[in-house]
Order: C-alpha cells, then structure tokens, then sequence
C-alpha cells in the first residue's frame, strides 16, 4: 500500500476522490500511518484491523469537531494532478472507511489478509 497512496492522499480521504495533499500535512499522516505504528503488533505484517485503527486515529485528528465528515477547513490542503489547489468535498467516515477496505484489498497483492512492509510502501 504505497505511502504516496496512503500518506501523499491523507489515507484514503484523497484516495478516494483523486487528489494529493501538500507537503505540510504528509509529516502529519506519516505520524499516523508509519508502517512500525501501524504494525501494533509487531510481526512486520499489518493485518486490516491494524490499518483500520491507524487510519482512523489519522481521521479523528482531521475531524475537529468531531461530527464523522471531514469538511472545509478541516481537510488537509490538497492539489490535484495538475497541481493546482483544490478543496475536496466533504467525505463522511462511512465513505472514508469503505474506501480503506478497497485500498487495503488492492495493496494485499498475495491476498493473504496482511500487507508487508514491501505492499505496504510500494508505490
């Protein structure tokens, strides 16, 4: 699951609608999506709950108040494939959630329900 996918795209929120977030919040999403934090449990293999649990912990530090959207001023700044700035619709955690579960599945390229660090940061 490429880090350009999950941390560049606010994991999966920028997945899902196609843009890339501006330098200044990747440190902020690598905080919560570094594969040694999201591997809680340490065998080198993040299982979909672990995903599950470091993307939301990213999604409750985007959702300020705290209503299961993260809208507005809320979203990380964001480009889209021109570069040019762009301000994402409103994305409802339901969405953002069933989006991850994709992106997970897609990035466990031997389907063994656990990315390696290899799937993990593969772009």
């Amino acid at each position: 699951m490429s880090k350009k996918i999950f941390v560049r795209s606010a994991a999966v929120l920028a997945l899902a609608l196609n843009f890339s977030t501006a330098t200044a919040q990747d440190s902020a999403a690598e905080n919560y999506l570094d594969f040694d934090r999201v591997d809680t449990n340490g065998d080198d293999c993040i299982d979909w709950e672990e995903l599950r649990n470091g993307a939301m912990q990213f999604w409750d530090a985007l959702d300020l108040n705290n209503d299961n959207i993260v809208a507005g001023d809320e979203h990380p700044e964001a480009v889209d494939a021109n570069g040019e700035p762009v301000r994402p619709p409103s994305v409802a955690v339901t969405y953002y959630q069933s989006h991850m579960y994709v992106a997970f599945d897609q990035a466990d390229k031997d389907q063994n329900a656990c990315l390696s660090r290899r799937e993990y940061e593969s772009d």
